[in-house]
C-alpha cells in the first residue's frame, strides 16, 4: 500500500499577495517513486522558485528570452514576403503599362495605314505619282504630304501626312510609300499595280510599332452596281474585266454572256440562261458551271459628285440659260436660251444638243444634259465629255470619244441623277460612265469601257414637278437590252486592296521590315 510523499511539488501560475489563493497541483510520489495521483489544492499564488525542484528551475530559466529572436525572424520574414510581393506587383504593373503603350503604338500604326488608304484611293493617282512625290524618291516618307488632289477640296477633312509624321492623341505615326520587288530594280517605278504602304507609331516612353501592307490597284469590273440590279435581255460582257457586279442582290434574266463572272454582295437568282465563259467572246468555252459569285465582298464605289469637277469643264451650261467659258466669259445671249446647237429647255432644266457643228472639250450642265442629233461622224468622233447636276439622255448616235481624264480616269459622262443610253454609233461609246442614280439602255448600244452606278435616290430632277429618267423596280435598278459592253481595264475606276499585311519586327529599328 502505498502513501503521500514528505513532500510535494507546486506549481504558481502568477504573483500575488501571500494572502491570495490559486490552484496548484499536487504531484504525490509513492515511495517506489511512481506517480500515484495529482491533485489541485488551493495555496497562496507567492511561490518562490527555491520552493520547485532543481531541474524543473534549470528548465525554466533556460526559456527566457526565447520570444525576442523568434518574433525577430517572424518580422523580418513577414517583411521580405512583403518586398516580394510589392517587386511582383511593380513589375507586374510596369509590364501591363509597357502592353499598353505597345497597343497603343500599334493602334496609331493601323491609323497611319487607313489614312493613306484614304488618300490614295479617293485622289484616283496611279501608283507612281506617289513614289515620284516630295523628294521624287519612294520609300522616304514624303510621299503622300503633297496637298490632296482633285476630286478634294480645301473643305474635305482628309488631308495630307507630313514627312515627319502625324500627331495622333498622344503618339503620332510616319508613313512611307515604297514600290515591291516588281523585278524592275527602280524604287520610283511601278510595274505590276503593286505598292507597300509602311506606317509606324509612336507611343509614349518610346514605344512604337511598325505595320506594313500590300496595296494592290485592281479596277471595277465593266458593270459595278450598289443596291440591286437585275440584268434582263441578251447582253454581252466581255473582255479581261468583263464581269457584273452588285453590292446587293442580283438577278439574271434572258440570255446575259459575261466572259468573266456574275457577283453580288448578296444573292444571286437566275431566272434565264445566263453563261460565263470564254466562248462569250466567241472563242474557247463556256464555265461549267458558270461563275455566279454570290456574298461576295462590296465593292467600294467612291461617290463622285459633279459639282467636285465643274472646275475641269470647258464650257458652262447655265441654269439661267447662260453658256460660259473655263475663264468667265458669257458666250451667249442668255436671254436666247441658244448656243449653237445647244437650246436651253427651262421647264426641264435641260439643255439638248441637237447636231452638228460641237465644239469640242468637256460641258458641265448645272441642269441636265439631252443628245438628241448625232454630232460627230466614225472617221471624225468629236471629242466630248459631258457633266451634269441632274440626268444625262443620250437619244442620237453621237460618234464621241472622251474629252476629259483626270486623277487617272478618262470619263466619258457623269450624271448626277440618272443615265439613259440609246441608239448605236458605229465605233461604240468609249470611256467610264458614272451614274449617281439608275441606269437604263435602250437598242443595241457599244460600250468600249466602264459602266458604275452608285444606285441612290430615286427621284426626280429638277423637282417634284421634273423628270425621273429612270425609275427603280421594287428598289431594284433594271437594266435590260441587248448592249455589249467591252472593259479591259485601262484608265478606269478602280478599287484598292489589301492583299496582305504584316507587322515587323526586325532587329534594325531604322528598318523593321528588312
Amino acid at each position: 500500500m502505498c502513501r503521500p510523499c514528505s513532500s510535494s511539488h507546486r506549481l504558481s501560475s502568477g504573483p500575488g499577495s501571500e494572502k491570495s489563493l490559486a490552484m496548484s497541483l499536487f504531484v504525490e510520489r509513492s515511495e517506489g517513486g511512481g506517480i500515484m495521483k495529482f491533485s489541485k489544492q488551493a495555496v497562496p499564488q507567492r511561490v518562490f522558485l527555491h520552493n520547485l525542484s532543481p531541474g524543473l528551475v534549470s528548465r525554466i530559466r533556460s526559456q527566457r528570452g526565447v520570444v525576442l529572436p523568434i518574433s525577430l525572424l517572424a518580422l523580418m520574414m513577414i517583411t521580405l514576403l512583403g518586398l516580394a510581393l510589392t517587386t511582383t506587383s511593380m513589375i507586374s504593373t510596369r509590364a501591363s503599362t509597357n502592353d499598353r503603350q505597345a497597343s497603343d503604338a500599334f493602334y496609331l500604326a493601323e491609323s497611319g495605314i487607313a489614312h493613306a488608304k484614304g488618300l490614295i484611293l479617293n485622289q484616283g493617282l496611279d501608283f507612281d505619282t506617289y513614289l515620284q512625290a516630295g523628294d521624287t524618291n519612294g520609300c522616304t516618307g514624303d510621299e503622300l504630304s503633297t496637298t490632296p488632289v482633285f476630286p478634294f477640296s480645301a473643305g474635305d477633312e482628309i488631308t495630307s501626312i507630313a514627312a515627319g509624321g502625324e500627331a495622333f492623341g498622344s503618339g503620332r505615326y510616319e508613313v512611307m510609300v515604297c514600290d515591291d520587288d516588281d523585278g524592275d530594280s527602280d524604287p520610283n517605278d511601278d510595274n505590276n499595280d503593286k505598292i507597300l504602304v509602311v506606317s509606324t507609331g509612336y507611343g509614349a516612353d518610346g514605344a512604337s510599332a511598325t505595320l506594313e501592307t500590300v496595296i494592290t490597284n485592281s479596277p471595277f469590273p465593266a458593270i459595278v452596281s450598289d443596291g440591286n440590279l437585275k440584268i434582263m435581255g441578251n447582253p454581252d460582257i466581255l473582255g479581261t474585266h468583263g464581269g457584273i457586279q452588285a453590292n446587293g442582290n442580283l438577278e439574271i434574266g434572258g440570255n446575259a454572256c459575261a466572259e468573266q463572272y456574275f457577283s453580288s454582295g448578296g444573292s444571286i437568282t437566275i431566272s434565264g440562261a445566263p453563261k460565263t465563259g470564254e466562248l462569250c467572246a466567241g472563242s474557247g468555252s463556256y464555265d461549267s458551271p458558270r461563275d455566279a459569285r454570290p456574298t461576295e465582298e462590296p465593292a467600294e464605289i467612291p461617290t463622285l459628285n459633279p459639282i467636285d469637277f465643274k472646275s475641269e469643264a470647258d464650257y458652262i451650261l447655265g441654269i439661267d440659260g447662260s453658256v460660259k467659258d473655263d475663264l468667265g466669259n458669257t458666250l451667249n445671249d442668255p436671254g436666247s436660251g441658244k448656243w449653237g446647237k445647244w437650246d436651253w429647255n427651262g421647264g426641264d432644266k435641260e439643255w439638248k444638243l441637237t447636231g452638228d457643228p460641237v465644239l469640242s472639250g468637256t460641258y458641265y450642265s448645272e441642269g441636265a444634259i439631252s443628245i438628241s442629233g448625232s454630232p460627230g461622224s466614225p472617221g471624225s468622233p468629236v471629242s466630248l465629255t459631258l457633266i451634269a447636276e441632274g440626268w444625262i439622255d443620250i437619244s442620237g448616235s453621237p460618234e464621241m470619244t472622251p474629252a476629259l481624264t483626270t486623277g487617272g480616269v478618262t470619263y466619258a459622262a457623269i450624271a448626277g441623277s440618272d443615265l439613259k443610253i440609246s441608239g448605236n454609233p458605229s465605233n461604240g461609246y468609249q470611256g467610264v460612265w458614272y451614274v449617281k442614280d439608275q441606269l437604263a439602255f435602250s437598242g443595241n448600244p457599244t460600250i468600249n469601257g466602264q459602266i458604275v452606278c452608285l444606285n441612290e435616290e430615286d427621284v426626280k430632277f429638277p423637282d417634284s414637278n421634273g423628270r425621273n429618267l429612270v425609275e427603280l423596280q421594287n428598289g431594284v435598278m433594271v437594266v435590260s437590252g441587248n448592249f455589249t459592253i467591252t472593259f479591259d481595264g485601262g484608265d478606269a475606276l478602280s478599287y484598292l486592296d489589301q492583299s496582305a499585311w504584316r507587322e515587323c519586327r526586325g532587329s534594325n529599328p531604322a528598318t523593321p521590315c528588312q
